[in-house]
């Protein structure tokens, strides 16, 4: 697994598609210019459909570009300024042509021994998912 493969883990993992992240908190549907909180549980729904389609139709690594980092206003209050929030996004291209773009809160890795850990468990989680 590369470097790359392992941010898209992460992402899919920790993020979301089909949403955005919300001025107002929350996450909102992508291409809508309505400001709403979008229930969480069709969140998780919309992130388990993707997986299944990333599982049936397979990555296109040639296409996809690694997860990038971006910074959003988040409202804190009529007479507050803004809070800048990292996320990480990217679109993943999947062998069939569909195209998937996630958002996750990025992290700060705090601890590098738990990450190395983790990286084991990783590696097989990805195989999983990836391997079409």
């Amino acid at each position: 697994m590369n470097a790359k493969q392992f941010a898209w883990l992460y992402l899919i993992e920790n993020g979301f598609t089909g949403v955005r992240p919300s001025y107002y908190g929350g996450w909102d549907l992508l291409n809508s210019n309505s400001a709403s909180v979008y229930p969480v549980q069709n969140m998780f729904d919309m992130r388990d459909q993707a997986k299944t389609k990333i599982k049936d139709a397979g990555v296109d690594w040639s296409k996809t570009r690694a997860p990038e980092s971006d910074s959003q206003d988040i409202f804190q209050g009529t007479f507050c300024d803004n809070k800048r929030k990292e996320f990480l996004t990217g679109k993943l291209v999947l062998k069939n042509g569909e195209t998937q773009e996630w958002w996750a809160e990025a992290i700060e890795i705090t601890n590098v021994f738990e990450m190395m850990a983790e990286a084991d468990a990783a590696v097989h989680r990805a195989m999983e998912l990836f391997d079409k």
